[in-house]
């Protein structure tokens, strides 16, 4: 029988260089309506000189890190506490923490993510990481660092009991080009690796925070490659997931409003797509989070609202795992159609609904149906 010995392992040889965090401060008179991903980036800025308050309510969008050094009370914004902010977005909301309380942790599950490379010696992430593997050129970055903590952190993560296999695969070819190959690689890897495990230990979901594979050379042989995890049993969640999956997958973000209580349904709001034609999406929690930051084993950054749906990427495979941990026979087209049915309806001023996903609801459906099933099968055994 295979181990997991010897098949997975950590690279801690080798050296990568740091693409640190761009510095970003905008124009407050911003039309709001313009405001992106990139808009308010402070991690390790020194704002003590700047006058933060005549942001207002815009203060809800910053990044910012635990070296970010802040104004004084009365040049921040009204109730603006930055401690608290980390703190509070380091829970993964919607009731998660209280699935973990009942052992629901993701706990038996593997999961994978592709991303850039990041510091695994980072408190939040090390114990969950049974294989750390470096492909094609990359350097260490703070995305990487994010995706892990959300999946599967320690104490930010929706599943803090999965393990992660982890590729730090490089997006560029030696002539600087976008390319998929590296990604490709790492996903044969997996289908390898889950063809030499035992069944319960196999590699059950891959998160994948990139979406620009259909625009690489390579976008053929990425989509043939995913379908083959697919139909091996394997949840794939790049970011363009109904390609794979068809409409029931459409997912995009939601963000949490600055001080609300973070398993209150009331405190999201539509995130980074409002402007956007979208209508009938399952919405994951990206704005207002929390997670490890890219440096010292202990750092954190917060991301504030119209986060990217890099960060709702993982809030669905976590919620994933938690799902295949009390159904083991969950496949992705029943988790989807179950997020739907148990999720809070989201509208917009326009009409459009969108569903906000409701793990604690997906997990008692599931484990009622499980039980009904049970039931069924000892009916039949008595008659």
């Amino acid at each position: 029988m295979a181990t997991k010995d010897s098949i997975f392992f950590i690279d801690k040889e080798t050296k990568l260089p740091y693409d640190p965090i761009s510095i970003v401060i905008p124009n407050f008179s911003d039309d709001e309506s313009q405001i992106g991903f990139d808009w308010f980036k402070t991690c390790g800025a020194d704002l003590s000189n700047m006058d933060l308050s005549v942001l207002g309510d815009k203060i809800k969008y910053i990044v910012f890190d635990e070296k970010t050094i802040f104004p004084p009370a009365d040049k921040l914004p009204k109730d603006f506490n930055p401690q608290k902010l980390l703190e509070d977005g380091k829970n993964p909301g919607l009731g998660v923490r209280d699935l973990h309380k009942k052992g629901i942790t993701g706990k038996g599950i593997t999961v994978a993510i592709l991303d850039q490379a990041f510091n695994i010696n980072h408190q939040e992430i090390k114990d969950n990481l049974i294989h750390y593997e470096i492909i094609g050129k990359t350097f260490t970055h703070f995305h990487g660092s994010m995706v892990s903590s959300l999946l599967c952190g320690k104490t930010t993560g929706v599943a803090p009991d999965t393990k992660l296999v982890y590729f730090a695969s490089g997006t560029k070819n030696e002539n600087h080009e976008r390319t998929a190959q590296n990604d490709i690689t790492a996903l044969r890897k997996i289908l390898d690796m889950n063809a030499k495990l035992p069944d319960n230990e196999k590699i059950s979901a891959v998160s994948i925070s990139r979406g620009w594979y259909s625009s690489a050379p390579e976008s053929e042989e990425f989509k043939e490659i995913v379908l083959q995890l697919i139909e091996s049993g394997v949840f794939m969640l790049p970011v363009n997931a109904r390609t794979y999956y068809g409409p029931s997958a459409n997912f995009i973000t939601t963000d949490r409003n600055i001080n609300s209580d973070p398993d209150d349904i009331k405190s999201y709001v539509p995130g980074f797509w409002p402007n956007k034609m979208l209508d009938n999406f399952i919405l994951a929690v990206a704005g207002g989070r929390t997670g490890a930051g890219p440096t010292a084993p202990d750092d954190y950054m917060y991301w504030g609202a119209n986060s990217g749906i890099s960060w709702a990427t993982p809030y669905m495979v976590g919620v994933y795992a938690l799902a295949k941990q009390v159904y083991p026979n969950l496949t992705p087209l029943k988790f989807f159609e179950v997020a739907r049915q148990t999720g809070y309806p989201m509208e917009l001023s326009d009409g459009r609904k969108n569903i906000l996903i409701q793990p604690k609801k997906i997990i008692e459906q599931l484990q009622n149906e499980l039980l009904l099933q049970q039931q069924m099968n000892n009916k039949k055994q008595k008659d």
